[in-house]
């Protein structure tokens, strides 16, 4: 359950992503275009630049819910409480490298880990846990995610909207 204040904050992301999308208007033969960013910038982890990540998020049976270029726009989305788990992908320039403050993130999920793999996929998987984790078993469930991700999924997105659960379990 989220709190009044998670609450009223998430309304008014909805109402502002609304406002927004309602100048945007649709060219060409491609796919549709998504929202931008719906608040300022600010000096916490999370400084991404939306355009560079999108994530496509499911429902539980494995459809297709929706690709999400931000965060806000995930946690925004009507069918939010719906989605099963999101998969992140980069979509900005090539080749991907990790700002500063991305690194910090992915060294926070990397520290008990002997085996981190590539970074730039473990902050894809962290990423990708900021936006909604939908069950508590399965390849996707919080049971599958290592604490270490778990905590680098607070640095980079604290106002989640699953932040309060992701402490829980961080906190075991």
């Amino acid at each position: 359950m989220l709190s009044p204040a998670r609450r009223c904050a998430l309304a008014v992301l909805v109402v502002a992503t609304v406002v927004f999308l309602g100048g945007c208007s649709e060219t060409g033969n491609g796919p549709p275009r998504t929202a931008g960013p719906t608040e300022q910038a600010s000096e916490s982890p999370r400084s991404i630049s939306p355009t560079r990540f999108q994530s496509r998020c499911y429902f539980e049976d494995g459809q297709v819910v929706g690709d999400y270029s931000s965060l806000e726009e995930t946690w925004a989305s009507t069918n939010y409480l719906r989605i099963d788990h999101c998969v992140t992908r980069y979509v900005g320039p090539q080749p991907f490298t990790l700002t500063e403050e991305e690194k910090a993130v992915t060294t926070i999920a990397s520290s008990q880990s002997a085996d981190a793999g590539e970074f730039e996929q473990l902050f894809l998987d962290v990423y990708a846990a900021c936006t909604r984790i939908g069950s508590e078993d399965g390849p996707y469930g919080f049971s599958s995610i290592p604490v270490p991700v778990l905590e680098a999924t607070l640095a980079l997105c604290p106002e989640a909207p699953q932040a309060d659960i992701i402490q829980e379990r961080v906190n075991g």
